[in-house]
């Protein structure tokens, strides 16, 4: 908890101090409360989603270093869409569907982070259609069962092993569950970085 008794003011002498162009040291005066307000803001920005980008972006290489064929495949995507005079861009991503099913296969959820979302609060009960189902009763804390969606082998074929093709279209043009329907909360409540 930010403070007067838990932070020494000396701490914060090098960002608040000045030297003038006469030499002098110019102190400016700082108030604890809103410097901690601001830290926190800060801080709850550059930590809100760090662990898990850098599981995406570790899997990602781990995999790209098992499966060069995996890799080498991506790479030829790439090369046929922009060439090698520039990089790929978002208007690129269309045009990219093999690099794009990589990327989502890459973040499934649970290979690389953790499987519980933010718990939801019912706000009331739950009404039709699924109220001859089950019925939630107001303030109930809800898991969604987001292990259990990504792992379903009737909906991902060998859910465990990495296979991109799986979020291509089929044969039949059916187009697979993606995975950034439910990864990223679901509701009011869907993270503010789902593509």
């Amino acid at each position: 908890m930010c403070g007067r008794r838990s932070i020494h003011p000396s701490k914060f002498r090098p960002i608040s101090a000045e030297i003038r162009a006469d030499g002098k040291l110019k102190i400016y005066d700082f108030r604890m409360e809103p410097l901690c307000a601001y830290a926190g803001v800060l801080f709850g920005i550059a930590d809100s989603g760090t662990g898990t980008t850098f599981g995406t972006i570790m899997t990602f290489i781990m995999v790209m270093e098992r499966h060069p064929d995996i890799q080498q495949r991506a790479l030829e995507e790439i090369r046929s869409v922009v060439g090698s005079e520039r990089l790929p861009s978002l208007e690129d991503w269309a045009s990219l569907p093999y690099v794009n099913a990589l990327i989502k296969d890459d973040e499934v959820p649970c290979r690389h982070s953790t499987c519980y979302r933010p718990a939801h609060n019912a706000r009331g009960y739950i009404s039709s259609p699924f109220k001859a189902i089950i019925s939630i009763p107001a303030n109930t804390i809800v898991l969604p069962n987001i292990w259990g969606l990504s792992r379903d082998p009737s909906v991902y074929p060998s859910p465990g092993d990495f296979k991109s093709e799986r979020f291509l279209l089929s044969e039949a043009g059916k187009e697979p569950m993606d995975p950034w329907d439910y990864m990223f909360g679901f509701g009011r409540r869907n993270c503010l970085g789902k593509p």
